[in-house]
């Protein structure tokens, strides 16, 4: 797989302008959906899918333009998908914590 080259995250932070919202939005609900059926599969109330989904592409947008993203092998989608699943999977460790400790009470 080709690695991004710093022209293309330039375009990434183009495409998140202000200017763009319309553009950005479009997105955000494409991946959103793909994201809730991608995660079915936790067996998560998707109202939490879709709070992880959110904050996962306020990740993005905050390394994007913080230029903490640099060349990578993996496209716009791929990057915030696998933000929202490391995230998922620390809310379901967590969660499995919090049920282990009720369960030992």
């Amino acid at each position: 797989m080709e690695k991004h080259t710093s022209n293309e995250i330039e375009k990434w932070k183009e495409l998140f302008l202000p200017e763009n919202v319309s553009e950005i939005m479009r997105i955000y609900d494409l991946y959103r959906v793909t994201f809730i059926r991608l995660t079915s599969k936790y067996r998560v109330d998707e109202s939490v899918v879709v709070d992880i989904f959110q904050q996962s592409f306020i990740a993005f947008y905050e390394n994007l333009m913080n230029n903490k993203i640099e060349y990578q092998s993996v496209d716009m989608r791929t990057y915030i998908f696998k933000i929202g699943i490391n995230q998922l999977n620390t809310y379901l460790n967590r969660r499995k914590s919090i049920e282990l400790l009720d369960n030992f009470q």
